[in-house]
């Protein structure tokens, strides 16, 4: 995709909202038939963690949070209709499992009487609603769980599941070509602390470029994304192992892939036409042969 191509959908998303996830992607869809599916879901979800991260700070101000706390403690005092947090989540466009958080936090709070409460404590009932101490409570956040279309464990499961969906095609199509190769598991067995999905045994060669290893990302390669994986990943990577190629599955910005010469590759694909070193090898020599055929 051209970098000017995704500028155009991000001003498509100006003022897209936490909730607006099915619109905006049937929108995207319409006005972009050469996209996937996929790729509009993703590029509308990234477009939107951004959006969050950015005001992320305004809605844990001590102030808020307080404003926010009063809202639902009245609420379930009253017995409101349930919803009611999902609700408040829609008129201060937050994503329903992080004010989620933000409530729980609160709470546990006030009903220990402490300053803090553990992190993880407030995930295992993200994780598991049905364990809230308080049975409206307890109600309220399965329904900001159920129906966050960003955040919260269905979401990270949903992920994790496609990701694993995409490194299964990646591991098919290498064992139909025949090209060995050493995962993460065995990689982390010899010692290895960053290591990509497929460290292959045997180089192959696309586009005249050789590649040790390939990575798998079953999401759209925008600017942050990739500059993150640059920095954390990729360039351990080459430093490791030589250069590589990594595939997002949902597409990416042309104009990023920049740092072949360094020995990061890109593509949305697994490549149609490669050689293995061996083929290479095999090749040469029987050219050499040829030259000395009587």
């Amino acid at each position: 995709m051209k970098l000017k191509i995704y500028e155009e959908i991000l001003k498509d998303l100006k003022g897209a909202t936490c909730f607006d996830k099915i619109k905006c992607v049937n929108s995207l869809k319409e006005k972009y038939p050469q996209f996937s599916e996929d790729t509009c879901i993703s590029i509308y979800s990234q477009h939107m963690q951004r959006q969050v991260k950015k005001n992320f700070y305004k809605h844990h101000r001590a102030e808020n949070v307080s404003k926010y706390y009063r809202i639902i403690s009245r609420d379930i005092v009253e017995q409101s209709k349930s919803g009611f947090i999902l609700k408040l989540a829609e008129n201060i466009d937050f994503p329903p499992a992080l004010l989620s958080r933000i409530i729980l936090e609160q709470y546990y709070k006030d009903k220990y009487e402490t300053d803090t409460v553990p992190k993880d404590v407030i995930s295992k009932y993200i994780k598991n609603p049905a364990s809230i101490q308080n049975e409206v409570l307890s109600n309220e956040i399965e329904i900001c769980i159920q129906n966050d279309n960003s955040y919260g464990p269905i979401i990270e499961n949903i992920k994790r599941e496609i990701g694993l969906k995409y490194e299964k095609v990646l591991h098919e199509t290498l064992q139909s070509h025949n090209i060995e190769y050493h995962d993460e598991e065995n990689l982390r067995e010899e010692g290895y602390d960053k290591t990509p999905d497929f460290k292959l045994v045997v180089p192959i060669i696309v586009n005249h470029r050789i590649v040790n290893w390939i990575e798998s990302k079953a999401l759209f390669g925008d600017k942050n994304a990739h500059a993150g994986y640059l920095e954390k990943q990729f360039w351990s990577y080459t430093n490791r192992f030589g250069p590589g190629l990594v595939i997002y599955w949902f597409g990416f910005i042309d104009e990023l892939n920049i740092n072949i010469e360094q020995g990061v590759m890109l593509s949305d694909h697994f490549p149609l036409e490669f050689q293995t070193l061996t083929q290479l090898l095999d090749d040469h020599e029987k050219d050499f042969l040829l030259t000395f055929d009587p």
